[in-house]
């Protein structure tokens, strides 16, 4: 019963989300689409398309099967968008692990004016990336990832999940490319554009390791981020910002969405 409602949860959501009748009938389906492939061992690496509407403006969705998952997280529960943040707009934002975009249209849709500066590594993403921000006004793209320090290093890319792809090396090797890649820096970017006043992070393990190796984290002054980590580790990175207050929404036992704010 528990998958009936799971089906019909993404369902309504495709159905809200799709601006006309196809995609509407497209984004209903996905989810139920992407658990036959993979119950007959089929990949699906095919990108679609879908005209959605977000805010009061309709958008032209490139995607894969396995995205439909992070599309019900960011336009159902919308957890990068705070809505404390309504009295006091970011204007310059960090988007870390921007994936394929979801986030900074939501971003580009409650704050227009925002200057929005994306890094993603995973070349697959990108792609999708560029696509789905093609004509926003103030988004800058950056095919890198975010690390302690500035350089070279290897990207683990799931081809059957790009959301985690990470720089740290899994313990299932076989299953994961390995790619080379430029890494950046918290403090060389924010040297480049400013000390953003927003900063979004999904960074598959980074977190800790971007953030205590910077001088400006602390200047930031709002953070929201997904960290998936034990309860010890959660606690020694809320301790990277003992002047912020904090919110930490747990999804599961290892799993946290933290929202860090400084009035």
């Amino acid at each position: 019963m528990g998958k009936f409602h799971t089906l019909m949860s993404y369902a309504r959501m495709g159905i809200r989300l799709g601006a006309d009748w196809r995609s509407k009938w497209l984004l209903a389906t996905m989810l139920a689409r992407h658990k036959i492939m993979r119950a007959l061992g089929l990949k699906d690496q095919r990108s679609y398309q879908a005209a959605v509407k977000v805010g009061d403006r309709e958008h032209r969705l490139h995607f894969r099967a396995q995205d439909i998952f992070i599309l019900n997280e960011i336009f159902v529960t919308n957890p990068y968008v705070p809505a404390w943040l309504a009295d006091s707009p970011p204007q310059r934002i960090l988007d870390l692990g921007a994936h394929i975009g979801l986030a900074t249209l939501q971003f580009k849709t409650h704050w227009p004016e925002a200057a929005v500066y994306c890094f993603e590594p995973d070349p697959d993403n990108f792609r999708l990336l560029q696509l789905n921000t093609q004509g926003l006004a103030g988004v800058t793209l950056r095919q890198e990832a975010v690390g302690g320090q500035s350089g070279e290093a290897i990207l683990y890319i799931r081809p059957t999940r790009h959301s985690a792809s990470s720089l740290l090396p899994p313990g299932d090797r076989d299953a994961v490319e390995a790619r080379p890649c430029r890494v950046r820096s918290l403090d060389e970017i924010i040297t480049e554009i400013g000390v953003p006043d927003f900063c979004k992070f999904d960074v598959e393990g980074s977190e800790f390791e971007i953030f205590a190796q910077s001088r400006f984290a602390a200047d930031i002054r709002c953070l929201v981020g997904e960290i998936k980590v034990t309860k010890r580790s959660l606690e020694d990175f809320l301790a990277l910002f003992p002047r912020h207050e904090v919110r930490v929404r747990s999804i599961m036992p290892k799993m946290h969405i933290v929202y860090l704010w400084r009035r």
